[in-house]
């Protein structure tokens, strides 16, 4: 599978990690260049250093054989136009990370998987289990009722 990863920040290594370890084709767009030599060290990848926001990055990227395109940025902003990009050079499966619930209903439209921020899924999990501290763990479903 060949996937483009956006952003290598809190997120991207870990999914950078699973992916090559699964044998996925990976390359990782990622404007800091600190960040990028970081992922270049540690990772067997393809490493762009340069702003996914332009159409010609995305193809340089190999947006016309992607199976999948993933934006972690701290900025739904940039995930959102990167996401309309990826869409208009048809790439099948879109994922993000959603930092603000309000921009949920945009990307849907979209037709983009979005994935709540890790750092609300962490702090909601750690405040669970301040409430409920004999609770091992807890799992939300659909309609917003949770199982223990």
């Amino acid at each position: 599978m060949h996937i483009i990863i956006v952003g290598a920040g809190d997120v991207g290594p870990p999914l950078l990690g699973l992916a090559t370890q699964s044998g996925d084709d990976v390359v990782v767009i990622e404007q800091d260049e600190t960040q990028a030599q970081a992922i270049a060290n540690n990772y067997d990848c393809m490493i762009l250093n340069a702003d996914a926001r332009r159409r010609s990055v995305l193809k340089e990227a190999g947006a016309g054989r992607a199976n999948t395109l993933i934006t972690t940025t701290q900025m739904d902003a940039i995930n959102f136009f990167v996401c309309m990009l990826g869409s208009e050079l048809d790439i099948p499966n879109i994922s993000s990370v959603l930092h603000r619930v309000e921009h949920h209903e945009l990307f849907s439209k979209m037709g983009v998987n979005v994935m709540e921020s890790p750092h609300h899924l962490a702090a909601n999990a750690l405040y669970r289990t301040a409430q409920h501290p004999p609770i091992k763990g807890y799992m939300k479903i659909q309609g917003g009722a949770e199982v223990f």
